[in-house]
């Protein structure tokens, strides 16, 4: 979890890019390219009941008794979400929040 802090740390500090807030999240864009210009995309957190409420929600859905490590509460307390360098790496969280 450390590692993706700092991963997302590093970006807002580096990158000298235009941000634009979104509802549940915000994008970094590069003019670069004209079609592609979002770079780097941030989803907001989750709380602990959302948390919780997304755990039980993949568990009635997959018909199992899946409990979330603690690495990735920790990860959607931080962020619900992201997309890296033009999407090439993405994470999601909650898709309904």
């Amino acid at each position: 979890m450390t590692i993706i802090q700092y991963l997302i740390n590093e970006i807002l500090s580096t990158w000298d890019l235009e941000k634009n807030s979104k509802p549940n999240r915000y994008e970094l864009n590069s003019n670069r390219f004209e079609k592609f210009n979002t770079m780097f995309e941030f989803y907001n957190p989750l709380d602990n009941f959302q948390i919780d409420f997304l755990e039980q929600d993949v568990n009635n859905a997959q018909g199992s008794n899946f409990v979330f490590p603690e690495f990735l509460k920790s990860l959607l307390s931080y962020t619900n979400g992201m997309n890296l360098f033009y999407g090439s790496l993405s994470f999601y969280g909650s898709q309904t929040h």
